[in-house]
């Protein structure tokens, strides 16, 4: 295989796709992660915080689909999938605004939704700009790069906005508000679409569900992408929604170490990010997958039978390592079974599938943590979190294995 060597022009679009996703990180970050702890203050109910905070999940279901498969038939004189990105951004705000004001919960879960549906139109056009401005050799290390500033987004968000809530629980909001207008206005004037063909194939929005349908019967691999994908994004969803009540609650950690172990997390994350863009591009991802996915479930399980504080400090960087790169992978997988001329669509299926798994994940975990959660009294009923989670993502690897190919991304 000869070795592509990336000029200073690809890697400076690299740095431009990649800024654009910090904004979107930021906030969400900052919105998922600590918005359970606003409302434990206003509810007891674990079901009702994993509800408030997978109501993501319901928004999910709808927009990527009709965003996915609108942009691929979209141009105007702003390009293809960027008017998106500019009609999304006002909803965006709103949305991380109206959370600061709203006093009660179903007025929260009112702003969270107007929230995501800006950031699920937003994501679903931004991700599509890798596979329309990138050739298919470049999808790893542009990813990468991507990752990274994942990374450093979570990184605001847990200990930067874990630093401005000593100031207000609304000024890690604010902060994430403006960040996000920033990152927007950016990216905006420094991505370049070239035309391109678009898709013919005409939709209306009410025919997105009837078009997924036909695909799953005609493409074996979107069958087989799409459960696998379900477990992971499930057990992430769940993990995100009650981490940090597990940290505070169930092992009772001081604010100190909280902010020691979100650190450790962030620099698992970016290791995670530096090493797979590497694997991504060099060999076929899915072995690999396959082992981390391995990885991070057997230390889901682990970490769901034991509350022994040396144990889970020892398994901590190896989860966050393989959590994270099933994460960064599962897009790129999908991209190596994606007709060219769907982009946009299956980039529309990709975040309906999150969706799904976003609202059952955290409701489930929620109600069955209610449930058994008295068969764990030393960590107050979080265990159950783990061995939930640990279960669905051994689920996921036949599916996974399955896919079939020659594990290179589609050429153009």
């Amino acid at each position: 295989m000869s070795a592509f060597r990336p000029s200073p022009v690809h890697r400076r679009h690299w740095l431009v796709l990649a800024f654009g996703v910090l904004g979107l990180t930021t906030s969400v970050t900052m919105l998922v992660f600590y918005l359970p702890l606003v409302l434990s203050e206003i509810t007891d109910s674990d079901l009702a915080i994993g509800f408030a905070v997978g109501v993501e999940g319901v928004v999910a279901l709808t927009i990527p689909l009709i965003v996915g498969q609108a942009s691929d038939e979209t141009w105007n004189r702003f390009g293809r999938r960027i008017p998106y990105l500019i009609g999304a951004t006002p909803l965006v705000i709103a949305g991380l605004i109206a959370v600061t004001l709203a006093g009660s919960y179903w007025l929260i879960v009112a702003a969270v939704v107007l929230y995501f549906i800006g950031y699920y139109t937003y994501y679903t056009a931004y991700q599509s700009l890798y596979p329309d401005t990138l050739p298919s050799k470049e999808y790893g290390r542009a990813w990468s790069l991507q990752n990274i500033f994942q990374g450093i987004g979570v990184a605001l968000a847990l200990l930067g906005g874990g630093g401005l809530i000593g100031l207000s629980l609304q000024a890690p909001l604010y902060a994430a508000a403006g960040l996000f207008l920033l990152v927007t206005i950016t990216t905006v004037l420094l991505v370049k679409e070239k035309k391109r063909r678009t898709n013919q194939e005409r939709h209306r929005f009410y025919q997105a569900f009837s078009t997924l349908a036909k695909r799953i019967q005609t493409d074996a691999n979107l069958r087989r992408f799409l459960p696998a994908h379900f477990a992971w994004e499930f057990s992430l969803a769940a993990i995100r929604a009650f981490v940090i009540l597990y940290l505070l609650r169930g092992l009772g950690l001081g604010q100190g170490e909280l902010v020691g172990v979100l650190a450790l997390v962030v620099m698992a994350y970016l290791v995670a990010a530096v090493v797979n863009g590497t694997i991504i591009d060099r060999f076929d991802p899915r072995n690999y997958t396959a082992w981390v996915v391995s990885l991070f479930a057997a230390i889901m399980v682990i970490t769901g039978l034991t509350d022994d504080r040396v144990i889970l400090q020892a398994l901590l960087p190896f989860g966050v390592f393989a959590g994270a790169a099933t994460l960064m992978l599962s897009y790129p997988i999908l991209l190596r079974v994606t007709p060219a001329e769907r982009r946009g669509e299956y980039t529309g299926y990709y975040q309906a599938n999150r969706g799904l798994a976003l609202l059952l994940g955290t409701t489930t975990t929620g109600a069955l943590i209610e449930i058994f959660g008295d068969y764990f009294p030393n960590t107050d009923g979080y265990q159950v979190l783990w061995l939930t989670t640990g279960v669905i993502t051994f689920l996921s690897l036949p599916f996974l294995l399955s896919l079939t190919g020659d594990g290179k991304a589609r050429a153009k």
